[in-house]
């Protein structure tokens, strides 16, 4: 299983999403709308992977800004292969400016102290860069990529060219039967 985790205000129709679900079209992902409350979020992904590791399935995760944040959280927790996009490395300090009334999906949402106190419990402190591929891109308005470039290479103690082969490698063994989709994801990503 392909777990897809959308970043804040988002959800599993996200585009970004759909267009995960047109490439995986046969069934091998999974791109839930979770709730904006980090807990309840967390606990919906934790369900969804356990349920698919005790039915012995693979489970490998993508995630996006705060899904990318939850991601590393959820890779270390269950030592999971993840490929993040532009994630939210400190989402305590990018999320205070969301504070207040936030609209999504024709809805509406309170995010406050409460829900960026939640986020800290989240926090990993030294992940292990072998689970990762990271994907980044320059001029997101909301995420400086160097954050995420420094935490998952300084934090782990190697250089970055070592971090890179090492991504590379993971990312061939554990994707070995969808390399032509995920060239054709960096492509596209290297696109937009």
């Amino acid at each position: 299983m392909i777990l897809y985790i959308h970043g804040f205000g988002s959800s599993g129709v996200g585009s970004k999403a759909l267009k995960f679900k047109e490439y995986y079209a046969h069934g091998t992902l999974i791109a839930p709308s979770l709730s904006y409350v980090p807990l309840l979020a967390i606990d919906t992904l934790k369900q969804l992977i356990e349920f698919a590791l005790a039915q012995g399935e693979k489970v490998h995760l993508i995630g996006s800004s705060l899904g990318g944040y939850m991601a590393i959280f959820l890779a270390t927790h269950y030592n999971l292969k993840a490929v993040l996009i532009n994630p939210s490395i400190k989402p305590t300090l990018t999320l205070q400016k969301a504070k207040g009334l936030n609209y999504y999906d024709l809805s509406g949402f309170e995010w406050n102290t409460q829900h960026l106190t939640m986020l800290e419990a989240f926090n990993v402190a030294h992940p292990n860069p072998d689970n990762y591929l990271l994907l980044l891109q320059k001029g997101d308005e909301s995420l400086d990529y160097r954050e995420a470039l420094h935490f998952l290479s300084i934090k782990a103690s190697i250089p970055i060219v070592s971090f890179l082969k090492r991504v590379a490698t993971t990312l061939l063994k554990i994707l070995r039967a969808n390399l032509r989709l995920w060239m054709r994801f960096l492509i596209l990503k290297i696109n937009i």
